[in-house]
């Protein structure tokens, strides 16, 4: 049974990107036929879309040539299908799909019905390869109006052994660390802090939690894969939050 977490009434959600990396060798074919057909069964927000392209050129260009001629080395490396403000975007190359959502967060049910719904289109074009990871990365933004000690709201923090070390001010700081959570599944945290104009603070807080696999593609078990990693990023998150950031959410 999953966990039970704190709710946020004011979500700092402010981007979400889910990936699935595959090989084999029925990858996605990205044959013009096959990339409109795709747009087709997507929803109708996503009516925008454009095409990648990978040249192999055998020869350099001429000085000052404004055309290229596209020959059998021309490939499509990848289409990107997006909504007109382009906040959500739905990436699709031959090796791995990428959904990335910039709109407010409507949370997780929400998010993996939309995942449910895209991986279903894919489907029949997914059926013999190889998942190799599934990854989901949420990237969390806090805005505090004043911020004269990081220990009133979070538990992981850089230091000095001293305060001399640092004889100017410090406007904003950022630090990288790594969680290897099992053999196959590890997770990246980012946490940076910029001192924005107005006196304000701004707190990035980016979780990408990774789970490597070598297994035929099968939909319930990424969704089932999803649900595993979005546990950890709950943990890695709420574990790393005070009280007084809870309830600066909930205020």
């Amino acid at each position: 049974m999953a966990k039970k977490w704190p709710e946020l009434q004011k979500t700092p959600v402010v981007m979400v990107i889910c990936q699935v990396v595959f090989e084999g060798k029925e990858t996605i074919s990205l044959l013009p036929e096959v990339i409109v057909s795709i747009q087709k069964t997507l929803p109708k927000q996503f009516l925008n879309m454009h095409t990648n392209l990978n040249l192999n050129l055998s020869a350099p260009l001429p000085l000052g040539e404004s055309t290229v001629k596209a020959g059998a080395s021309t490939q499509v490396s990848g289409s990107v299908y997006h909504t007109e403000d382009q906040r959500q975007k739905l990436e699709i190359t031959s090796k791995q799909i990428t959904y990335i959502d910039e709109t407010a967060y409507k949370g997780f049910d929400k998010l993996k019905d939309t995942l449910d719904n895209y991986l279903k289109i894919l489907e029949d074009y997914l059926r013999d390869t190889i998942v190799k990871r599934v990854s989901i990365r949420f990237i969390n933004r806090f805005s505090f109006t004043e911020f004269n000690d990081v220990t009133e709201y979070f538990k992981t923090f850089i230091s000095t052994a001293e305060d001399s070390v640092t004889n100017y001010p410090v406007v904003g700081y950022g630090f990288k660390w790594f969680s290897q959570i099992a053999d196959n599944t590890r997770a990246i945290v980012n946490q940076e802090l910029n001192n924005v104009v107005g006196g304000k603070f701004d707190y990035l807080f980016d979780i990408d939690v990774l789970c490597d696999s070598n297994l035929i593609f099968d939909k319930a078990a990424i969704l089932n894969t999803i649900d595993e990693l979005r546990e950890i990023k709950n943990d890695l998150f709420f574990s790393n939050l005070t009280r007084k950031t809870i309830d600066l959410c909930n205020s």
